[in-house]
């Protein structure tokens, strides 16, 4: 691609030109001392363009088979909520998989609290590629795709068993919270757990 010198009344540019999704995308370096220092520079940018061109051309391959317009993986779907067990209620996150294929519809569920973020979405996209032909470049842009799912930070899980006044379980709860307000959260649940209880819970503030 050509690198242009790009000039103003007051400053000495050079512009990078790259095209795609019929858009002309620019980057621009200004020269100082050294047209030479500013060129290397205009290099990198024309680098870290066509880089950029890439990734979306093979977004758009991508997409109409495994990749909807979000960036996440069809038939991968992250869910978090709650379970109602006999021994109380409890949160679930997982990646369910809905994958259809040739006219059949597999189904999978892979717990993030089991196996942790990354490696229930390995597992979920492992499943995919047994489900469906992939080929290996594609399977490793799959695996790329999980950042399209992550949250700007993780998130906590909190279970509450609250009891009467004679000890016995009266309700069970659980709240999901981000950890800058975990402590926070903690904090209340046992402040109100005491007054309901009357009770000193011992090793807390140790």
């Amino acid at each position: 691609m050509p690198i242009y010198d790009f000039k103003t009344k007051t400053a000495h540019y050079l512009q990078v030109r790259v095209k795609w999704a019929g858009k002309e995308r620019y980057a621009y370096v200004r020269v100082k001392r050294s047209r030479d220092v500013a060129m290397k520079e205009a290099v990198k940018a024309e680098a870290q363009l066509l880089e950029r061109r890439r990734a979306y051309n093979l977004r758009m391959a991508l997409k109409h088979n495994y990749l909807s317009p979000d960036g996440k993986v069809i038939g991968i779907t992250e869910y978090k909520g709650l379970q109602n067990k006999r021994s109380g209620i409890y949160p679930i996150h997982e990646f369910k998989c809905r994958i259809s294929h040739e006219g059949r519809i597999y189904f999978k569920h892979v717990s993030i609290m089991k196996h942790g973020y990354e490696n229930a979405y390995n597992l979920a996209v492992e499943f995919l590629c047994l489900v469906k032909p992939v080929r290996p470049y594609d399977r490793t842009l799959l695996l790329r795709a999980i950042d399209a799912y992550k949250e700007p930070s993780e998130s906590h899980y909190l279970h509450v068993v609250q009891q009467d006044a004679a000890g016995n379980r009266s309700n069970t709860a659980t709240v999901h919270v981000k950890p800058d307000d975990f402590k926070e959260t903690l904090e209340k649940e046992i402040n109100e757990f005491q007054k309901k209880n009357k009770k000193v819970i011992s090793g807390l503030n140790r």
